[in-house]
């Protein structure tokens, strides 16, 4: 069992909410909460698919570059603040990799890929669709 999901068994939060915030300046982690400070507009609210494990883990319906659709089975998601890398089958990262922009992603390094940074702004945003049809989009800034 997750701490943050014995603290909620616990009445230790006041909601089942956690929250990250990062900056360059200092990093924070909320429990039982969101600071309004710290962002703008609304937020996606996902269902995860167990909440008694140690990832918070999800299912996508889909994956798109631009208007076209690279997962038509859908794909699990694990949202993992430790983390700066994305990860996914092979056979879904080359085609997400060669959906935004096969002439600059093709330095491959082990099992991933380097993307120049001077590329950003020629990169295609990447969109996940969640079970519960919201789209969350990276910007290629986010993802490289």
């Amino acid at each position: 069992m997750s701490p943050f999901y014995n603290m909620i068994l616990q009445d230790l939060v006041p909601s089942p909410v956690f929250s990250l915030y990062f900056s360059d300046a200092k990093n924070e982690l909320i429990f039982g909460g969101v600071d309004p400070n710290y962002y703008k507009g609304e937020f996606i609210f996902v269902n995860t698919l167990n909440k008694m494990t140690d990832r918070w883990q999800f299912l996508f319906k889909g994956i798109y570059v631009e208007d076209k659709e690279l997962s038509k089975r859908g794909c699990l998601g694990i949202v993992d603040s430790g983390s700066d890398f994305l990860m996914g089958s092979k056979e879904l990262i080359e085609a997400i990799m060669e959906s935004i922009d096969p002439q600059r992603v093709t330095n491959k390094v082990h099992e991933g890929y380097i993307v120049s940074c001077s590329d950003i702004d020629k990169l295609k945003e990447v969109r996940f669709k969640t079970m519960e049809n919201k789209i969350l989009s990276m910007m290629p800034k986010e993802y490289v």
